[in-house]
C-alpha cells in the first residue's frame, strides 16, 4: 500500500483531508478483516452452516467494536502483542 501513498507537499488543506481519508480506509479495511477472522472462526462451533445461521453471527459480530472484535481474535488463536 505504500506505492500507493504520495508524498507529502504541503501545497493546500486538502492534503490534511485527503490522508485522513486514507487513513480511515484502512482502518476500515483491517477491522472488517478482523470481523471477517472471527468470523470464520465461530463457523465450526456450528454442525451444519445455514445461511441463518451465519447471518446471525454476522450481525452479533457487526454490532461489536473494534476492540471486542479483537479480544475475540485473541480468544480464539493466540495472538502476539
Amino acid at each position: 500500500m505504500n506505492s500507493l501513498i504520495p508524498g507529502i507537499d504541503n501545497c493546500c488543506d486538502k492534503e490534511t483531508y485527503a490522508f485522513f481519508g486514507l487513513a480511515s480506509y484502512a482502518a476500515q479495511v483491517m477491522e472488517h478483516s478482523a470481523l471477517n477472522l472471527v468470523l470464520v472462526l465461530r463457523l465450526p462451533e456450528v454442525d451444519l452452516c445455514s445461511k441463518e445461521i451465519f447471518d446471525e453471527i454476522n450481525e452479533s459480530l457487526e454490532k461489536k467494536t473494534f476492540g471486542q472484535i479483537l479480544k475475540l481474535c485473541k480468544k480464539e488463536f493466540n495472538v502476539s502483542d
